[in-house]
């Protein structure tokens, strides 16, 4: 049975990408949900908070609870490459045959460690890539990451 915070924020989640919650919309107050899923406020205002550390909603003091509008804010034309190791000769250089397509579509390459994912928001990939592509591994660690860059229509592959 998974925690009830969780229920609260897939059911907003899947509003938002359905597209029943638009951006600039107001989502319920942490009372409102509260009332409406019988749980504590603590509860609600933990699946608020997810989905603002998410980059999904925008909060607000006084104000409320908004989805965030996706924009991408990149002046520079900039994908991120993310690898689960940095050199593996047994696939061959990814790295580098990836890097001449993006020069010669004049983008710029940041190649990362799958750890970089663990200490970045949606909102700052979103502010200073144009799009991922992430060679996965096993652990299957960063799916929901990249799921939602995918939904909010943000520039996605998976290797």
């Amino acid at each position: 049975m998974e925690p009830l915070y969780l229920k609260i924020l897939n059911d907003l989640k899947k509003k938002i990408f359905d597209g029943e919650l638009r951006p600039g919309d107001q989502l319920p107050t942490e009372k409102e949900l509260s009332e409406t899923y019988k749980v504590s406020r603590i509860t609600s205002k933990r699946a608020l908070s997810e989905l603002e550390k998410n980059g999904l909603i925008e909060r607000t003091r006084g104000k409320g609870s908004f989805v965030k509008k996706f924009e991408n804010k990149v002046t520079n034309k900039k994908i991120l490459l993310v690898l689960p190791f940095t050199d593996d000769f047994a696939l061959g250089n990814l790295s580098e045959s990836i890097l001449s397509v993006t020069q010669e579509a004049n983008y710029e390459l940041s190649i990362v460690t799958h750890n970089y994912l663990n200490d970045i928001t949606i909102t700052e990939l979103q502010n200073n890539f144009d799009g991922i592509i992430c060679y996965a591994n096993n652990d299957n660690q960063h799916l929901d990451l990249l799921f939602t860059l995918n939904q909010t229509n943000f520039p996605t592959i998976l290797l």
